[in-house]
């Protein structure tokens, strides 16, 4: 699967790399390794749409970070089903098998400026260059 989606990056890349028009951003796709994940992305306005092959699957996020994250969250042993915080918001919602569900820990989060400082980080790159 590696060898495909590296076809893939290599045919989009091209694809990016034809000139814009006057006054549109240059979008390239970019490489880059986290904690020894290589991961593609191409930054684009707010987000970085990100991928990687790990372990035979293919992993993709909005961020570098996110896709990192999803490749070492196998070696941490534990998932969210672990966290104390999301089984009383299960219980709290009383669905046996939901359709779909969203979970955010607010309460630990909500300071976190991260995620925002790192869009604005994107847009810069975006339109600025590396």
């Amino acid at each position: 699967m590696s060898a495909a989606v590296a076809k893939l990056e290599e045919m989009g890349d091209r694809a990016l790399r034809l000139p814009a028009p006057p006054g549109n951003p240059q979008f390239a796709v970019r490489k880059t390794e986290i904690d020894g994940v290589k991961i593609g992305h191409i930054p684009v306005f707010m987000v970085s749409p990100a991928w990687t092959v790990h372990d035979g699957k293919l992993l993709i996020g909005l961020f570098p970070n996110t896709v990192a994250a999803a490749a070492g969250a196998d070696k941490a042993g534990t998932s969210i089903l672990d966290n104390p915080s999301y089984q009383a918001a299960r219980k709290r919602i009383d669905v046996a098998k939901p359709t779909f569900l969203s979970y955010a820990d607010v309460a630990r989060n909500a300071a976190d400026a991260y995620p925002v400082l790192e869009m604005l980080q994107t847009l810069g790159q975006t339109f600025g260059g590396d």
